[in-house]
């Protein structure tokens, strides 16, 4: 365990003692593509999903192999001897005796507080709350505020907003678990493609339509592109051979006109996609339109299985583990 409990604490630690400047505090975990496997990390303790990429065992005879790997909460951590006291206070571990839950432990080398400086206080708000959930005795509802999802769980009220990566989803996975065993999975799986991966509508022309089909990333640096007014015609040729290496030669000619069409152009194919993505049809039942108020990790969940009533009580004991919410 002391491996991996050193690991996590490095990952949102903001004060190394080899420093370049006295304003050193950027975390590993503030860098995306370690953040976004982090998150894995968090979500494989707290929900039991699988890690993406898990380390393959290896055997003496340097034979590896993959096995099932998870980490539940069964993991407990032995207690070290008292005259490690530092040791223990430092990372979260039982004082008074007995075993130390490994997940609560992991967890709590999260935490780490947002006293670094206004220039890193932001993201140190935000990574302490990768794993924090707020909690609180009984809110009522008329004290509840829309910017937070809420749940009730015995005498506490737990609750989270965006910045509270992992609990928000759990709570909105629970709120949302009865709706969606009433509806058939059918109109689940179309509201989840209309806000996810729209088809083109019929009135968009050719060219319009092979835009609409692609990315937001990829929309978005054409948009900024386009707002160069590049005129080169060996520039604007390289453009084009590149949209079609990426985007495909059914799609990139047409996509390359309407990088052509300009900004604007571009632009009012993006506002009526985000359109359709968030809203439902004009003779959209109460029950679709629920469907597009539940947040779209939740509705790609629950068509996976990954939303049954045994995960949602495994759930409701994982909140309580997560450590309190960190005030800026």
């Amino acid at each position: 365990w002391p491996d991996k409990i050193m690991a996590m604490r490095a990952l949102f630690n903001r004060k190394w003692k080899n420093r370049t400047t006295d304003r050193a505090h950027l975390a590993l975990v503030d860098i995306p593509s370690i953040s976004e496997k982090v998150v894995n990390v968090l979500s494989h303790y707290l929900m039991a999903n699988p890690l993406d990429n898990p380390i393959p065992f290896k055997m003496e005879s340097g034979l590896t192999f993959q096995a099932p790997y998870a980490i539940s909460n069964d993991y407990k951590v032995e207690q070290l001897e008292d005259v490690y006291y530092w040791v223990k206070r430092g990372l979260g571990m039982e004082i008074g005796g007995g075993e130390t839950n490994f997940i609560e432990m992991a967890l709590k080398q999260t935490a780490r507080g947002t006293n670094y400086g206004e220039e890193f206080k932001q993201k140190a708000y935000e990574s302490s709350n990768m794993a924090s959930v707020r909690k609180s005795d009984i809110i009522p509802d008329s004290q509840k505020v829309d910017h937070f999802s809420y749940v009730n769980i015995g005498d506490k009220t737990y609750y989270a907003d965006d910045v509270n990566v992992v609990a928000k989803f759990m709570i909105d996975a629970m709120n949302s678990k009865e709706t969606l065993d009433g509806v058939e999975k059918e109109l689940i799986a179309k509201v989840l493609k209309q806000r996810t991966n729209p088809d083109a509508p019929a009135e968009l022309s050719a060219d319009e339509a092979a835009l609409f089909r692609q990315p937001m990333s990829l929309i978005s640096q054409l948009i900024q592109i386009a707002g160069q007014n590049i005129q080169d015609p060996n520039v604007l040729a390289q453009i084009r051979a590149q949209l079609i290496q990426i985007v495909g030669a059914e799609d990139g000619p047409g996509v390359f006109n309407m990088f052509l069409a300009g900004a604007e152009a571009m632009s009012q194919v993006v506002m009526l996609r985000e359109m359709i993505m968030t809203t439902p049809a004009a003779d959209a039942t109460d029950v679709e339109k629920a469907l597009f108020a539940m947040e779209v990790q939740v509705l790609n969940a629950y068509l996976q299985g990954g939303l049954s009533s045994e995960i949602m009580n495994f759930y409701k004991a994982q909140l309580d583990k997560m450590p309190e919410h960190v005030e800026k």
